[in-house]
């Protein structure tokens, strides 16, 4: 298992026909003084032969915005076999890769 930063260039070339699945983890922590949200994400890409960790870290945002965080770096890194746009809806229903995404709350700045 590979685990890389979200700035490091060796995941800049994943082929969309070597994807098994894709796991999306988001962690979330509401700073009650300024009433302002931060999250962080972890994204798994699992393929035939090896699997990828790439991990964003905090960044100001609300709701889900982690799950945005998340689809902007795939796209980054994904490479497509043909002219198709690459969306999360074209990998789960076009190509069948599972996605799985989730999200905790978590009570400390430090815990993301």
């Amino acid at each position: 298992m590979n685990y890389i930063s979200s700035d490091s260039p060796e995941t800049k070339s994943i082929r969309v026909n070597t994807i098994n699945a894709i796991s999306i983890q988001g962690k979330r922590w509401f700073q009650k003084t300024y009433g302002s949200t931060y999250n962080s994400v972890t994204i798994e890409i699992v393929t035939k032969d090896w699997s990828t960790i790439i991990y964003l870290p905090s960044g100001y945002g609300y709701g889900d915005y982690y799950f945005q965080r998340a689809k902007k770096e795939l796209y980054n890194r994904i490479i497509l076999d043909c002219s198709e746009n690459l969306t999360l809806r074209y990998l789960r229903d076009e190509k069948r890769i599972p996605i799985f995404t989730s999200a905790i709350d978590v009570s400390r700045k430090k815990d993301l």
